[in-house]
């Protein structure tokens, strides 16, 4: 990149995966096993993992692209940029932590931990990010994100106190598909 660090803001997957990274240096132990025990376990997470052999796949739904065919099964190398497999049941048990924690009140991490997770690093920057969640809404903290044949969004108010998750088994490529995808999360916004 053509900037001195901490000047210009852009996204990158990539960033995750190398956070994972970090921690299985620092903990020694493997990023699946790590948050298996330390996230999902505590939080009764039961129907999610890193791949397929982990869920019980009874009711796994079947992936499509952008023209509707299906996506045949395929893991990710970076999988902690997205790879984990998990319900909207299981997702409210973690977004409901993050709520928790957001208000000093979370199990998983110290207070002071979340309040960091939870801060802008750099607001000369254009883009408003914490750690991995985006507080460029001003309204709600949140992450989506999209890989073949699925898209995600969760957000949360902050000071209503609500969730809103959205899962999707259709990639999202097309102009159409974004704005009906878009459209149902932004309709999400009008329950109260």
């Amino acid at each position: 990149m053509n900037h001195s660090p901490g000047t210009y803001y852009e996204y990158s997957n990539y960033g995750t995966a190398l956070l994972a990274h970090i921690i299985e240096i620092a903990t020694e132990t493997d990023y699946r096993s790590y948050t298996r025990k330390q996230i999902l376990e505590p939080l009764g997470m039961q129907r999610s993992g890193w791949n397929l052999k982990e869920v019980d796949t009874t009711n796994h739904v079947a992936y499509y692209n952008d023209r509707y065919h299906p996506v045949p099964p395929y893991h990710i190398i970076t999988y902690p940029d997205g790879g984990l497999y998990s319900t909207i049941e299981d997702m409210t048990l973690f977004l409901q932590e993050m709520m928790r924690g957001y208000e000093g009140e979370g199990t998983l991490l110290s207070p002071q931990s979340y309040k960091e997770m939870f801060s802008v690093f750099n607001s000369d920057l254009d883009s408003q990010t914490g750690l991995i969640w985006d507080l460029d809404q001003g309204c709600c903290i949140g992450h989506g994100g999209n890989d073949f044949g699925t898209a995600t969004m969760m957000y949360f108010f902050k000071e209503q106190g609500i969730g809103r998750i959205l899962f999707s088994n259709l990639d999202i490529q097309q102009e159409q598909q974004e704005e009906a995808y878009y459209g149902i999360h932004n309709e999400l916004y009008s329950f109260e």
